[in-house]
């Protein structure tokens, strides 16, 4: 399938924006379009990180998404390269943040949000204007299976990605007689450094932790088993978001992976089986975890 806009509209000097690329999915998402699309492409990382593809071609621009300043220097940057001819733009970028609710600090809460939710908002409000221009242009929201499941130990994560859930609703309605597509894509469990960031959050916020540790340990090794047995690789989910660009009607939505397509059976099931079969799965033992 090959990139497609209106006939009208010359894809020269055009660009597709995918932030978060320095690894994991955004990383092979770039890897992916400059395979498949004739789009010029803009790559953003985390200050202090880079992104080092020999062979392709694109522009770097630093974003953290956790400072409105930053994200604001980087709209302009991104504006200033493409001359405000953006074809697309895929919110990749975000962390998982794994916790038990009563064990989250107000202020990583608030980062959760912020970084995955917030951020992503604020950019895409920024550029939507210069997207809009763009016939069959796109807006790609990557959200999660706990973007519409919830489950133990996954509070602060899910509800940014619910969040971005009910943003990606609104703006697709909003944008209905529009030039552009708001599409969201909902990946399981990935092979790709994801899974070390999430590791690495557990670790930082251990002296927090007053849950039943015995829990966070079982919650631990299924995590880390989880990503270890995934089918599903970066390049899988990358494959996908390409596919949506290329195409001119893209679904409201993209299950990626088994377990995704699951979990969207078990939401269905009445509340008190759902959140057993939850509880069951992560092995969360109820009389020691509710212990103080």
């Amino acid at each position: 399938m090959n990139f497609c806009p209106d006939r009208n509209f010359s894809v020269i000097d055009t660009y597709f924006v995918i932030t978060g690329a320095s690894s994991g999915i955004g990383f092979s998402t770039l890897v992916e379009a400059s395979k498949r699309t004739p789009l010029k492409l803009i790559a953003t990382c985390r200050p202090g990180s880079s992104i080092d593809i020999p062979g392709i071609d694109f522009h770097s621009v630093e974003l953290d998404l956790s400072s409105e300043q930053s994200i604001t220097n980087a709209a302009a940057q991104i504006l200033k390269i493409s001359g405000g001819k953006i074809a697309g733009l895929f919110n990749n970028a975000g962390y998982a943040l794994q916790l038990a609710m009563e064990d989250t600090p107000s202020e990583s809460l608030k980062n959760q949000m912020q970084v995955n939710f917030l951020g992503p908002v604020q950019l895409t409000n920024l550029l939507l204007p210069a997207i809009r221009a763009f016939p069959g242009s796109k807006v790609i929201f990557n959200s999660s299976v706990l973007g519409f499941v919830t489950m133990p130990f996954r509070g602060p994560y899910s509800a940014s990605k619910y969040a971005v859930e009910a943003a990606a609703d609104a703006y697709r309605m909003e944008l209905q007689n529009t030039n552009t597509s708001i599409v969201i894509i909902q990946p399981g469990p990935i092979n790709a450094n994801f899974k070390a960031n999430a590791l690495s959050q557990l670790n930082a916020h251990a002296s927090v932790i007053r849950k039943s540790r015995l829990s966070y340990v079982r919650v631990l090794a299924r995590l880390i088993a989880g990503y270890a047995a995934s089918e599903t690789t970066s390049e899988t989910v990358a494959k996908c978001v390409i596919d949506i660009i290329n195409t001119d009607r893209p679904k409201p939505r993209y299950r990626i992976t088994r377990a995704t397509m699951i979990c969207n059976l078990i939401r269905w099931l009445p509340t008190p089986l759902k959140d057993k079969m939850f509880l069951r799965a992560e092995k969360v033992d109820l009389n020691v975890s509710n212990s103080k």
